[in-house]
């Protein structure tokens, strides 16, 4: 079983990739290449940040919970 301060750092570790695509993806929304997209197909990608970004306060709730 693992420790809980594997768990964190595994956790933190996930955090932070996906913190990285959501800056990665947050780029692209404010690129023109994102206004040339159909409106259905921004509603995904708004659709998908939102899903990234709770993903994250989820990860981040799990931390908290830990107790070393």
């Amino acid at each position: 079983m693992k420790s809980n301060e594997q768990v964190f750092d595994e956790l933190s570790s996930e955090g932070a990739q996906v913190r990285l695509r959501l800056v990665k993806l947050e780029q692209f929304v404010n690129s023109p290449e994102y206004s040339e997209l159909s409106e259905y197909h921004q509603q995904l990608i708004q659709k998908q940040w939102r899903a990234m970004d709770s993903y994250i306060r989820v990860l981040n709730s799990r931390m908290d919970d830990l107790e070393w």
